[in-house]
């Protein structure tokens, strides 16, 4: 199922930490499509299996994301960046998780995780366009149809 997902990658500035974040996701989750978008006008020295996209200088995030997003042929898109660490072995469960949630829930759209364990953001936003967004945060132990 993991299979199923495409690691998009936005880059500024700062090829080491894209190096590292390449290199954990070439040795934990080689299964999955890799998209690299930067806008940094620095030629891209990799030669992996990753899909890669140059924009103008400074495009910005969005532009990066949308761009990315297009380049997608996968079922799922994991939204990161060059400082996400995908070295060990919490990120491949994580990267599963994820797959097996969105397969498992038709009606789910967007899966957040945690960013290094800081609080406690667990929640739902229910999103009704033109009425509302309504955010029901959890509490910590409580099960949910998504949680295993």
């Amino acid at each position: 199922m993991i299979d199923k997902v495409t690691i998009l990658i936005t880059t500024f500035l700062r090829r080491g930490l894209l190096r590292r974040c390449l290199q954990g996701v070439a040795t934990n989750l080689p299964e999955c499509a890799v998209v690299v978008t930067s806008d940094d006008d620095i030629d891209p020295e990799f030669q992996g299996n990753e899909r890669w996209r140059e924009l103008p200088f400074d495009s910005g995030l969005t532009a990066k994301r949308n761009v990315g997003v297009q380049l997608v042929s996968t079922e799922y898109t994991l939204l990161g960046c060059d400082d996400f660490d995908f070295s060990t072995p919490d990120s491949r469960n994580g990267v599963c998780l994820l797959a097996e949630v969105l397969n498992n829930n038709p009606a789910v759209d967007v899966v957040c995780g945690r960013l290094l364990g800081r609080g406690n953001h667990a929640g739902f936003l229910e999103y009704i366009p033109g009425e509302y967004i309504r955010e029901t945060r959890l509490n910590i132990g409580l099960t949910t149809p998504y949680s295993r």
